[in-house]
C-alpha cells in the first residue's frame, strides 16, 4: 500500500503525468480509478 499513499501524494501536485514502472495487486485497482 505504500505505493497508494505515494500515488495519492503525487496527484496533490497536479502533474500533467505520472510514470509507475510497474503496479500489482490492489493499487493496479486503484490507480486506474484515480
Amino acid at each position: 500500500m505504500v505505493l497508494l499513499i505515494l500515488l495519492k501524494a503525487a496527484l496533490r501536485h497536479r502533474p500533467d503525468r505520472i510514470i509507475v514502472g510497474e503496479i500489482r495487486g490492489g493499487e493496479a485497482r486503484v490507480s486506474l480509478t484515480l
